[in-house]
């Protein structure tokens, strides 16, 4: 029973947190990667349920934003994570073994995919690839070099804003010598 088990040190909820916590996480990113790339894909034209790209002349295009800018495969990224989390969900050894199968099929189905893209795309595509090496895992420099320049941009953003903010006020405009103006003299400026 359950009091006996947490009498002999055995306290379910820890004894399962990988499972509680892990398997559901995993479960829901897995299916939030997934739908955004399928999304991604679609408001571009370049959605197909088939493995055989959207060519351009039936307005296909390369998708390299979102998601892609970090895999070159997100949807089956995004199909393994969810697997894996299934496989901690149900604690099933068959399971993740299985996901192991796929993955390697997905491996395989990716190269065939990727011959037809480079076919398709040409060399735009061979440039993606340079610029996008993995196809399932995202390099973990590229996502910190993404949020950093993410942060400039936000940085920039905040530097851009205040100085509208200090064009719009004139209590906080500065003179071009440094002082400040007539307006802020009566707080203790430099002019009495």
């Amino acid at each position: 029973s359950k009091t006996s088990s947490i009498f002999l040190g055995h306290v379910p909820l820890l004894k399962n947190l990988f499972q509680l916590v892990f398997g559901p996480l995993l479960t829901l990113l897995g299916s939030v990667i997934c739908v955004s790339a399928i999304r991604e894909m679609s408001d571009r034209g370049s959605f197909t349920a088939y493995s055989s790209p959207v060519g351009k002349k039936s307005g296909g295009r390369l998708v390299m934003s979102g998601l892609y800018e970090y895999v070159r495969h997100p949807v089956y990224a995004g199909n393994i994570c969810a697997l894996i989390g299934m496989s901690i969900i149900t604690q099933s050894s068959m399971r993740l073994l299985l996901t192991a199968v796929y993955g390697l099929v997905v491996e395989m189905k990716a190269r065939k995919e990727e011959e037809e893209m480079e076919n398709v795309f040409g060399l735009e595509y061979k440039n993606y690839c340079k610029r996008v090496p993995n196809r399932f895992v995202p390099k973990l420099d590229k996502m910190r070099r993404a949020a950093e320049v993410e942060e400039k941009e936000r940085e920039a953003a905040r530097v851009v804003e205040h100085a509208a903010a200090k064009a719009a006020n004139p209590r906080f405009n500065m003179m071009s010598n440094g002082n400040r103006t007539h307006d802020d003299s009566h707080r203790g400026g430099l002019f009495p």
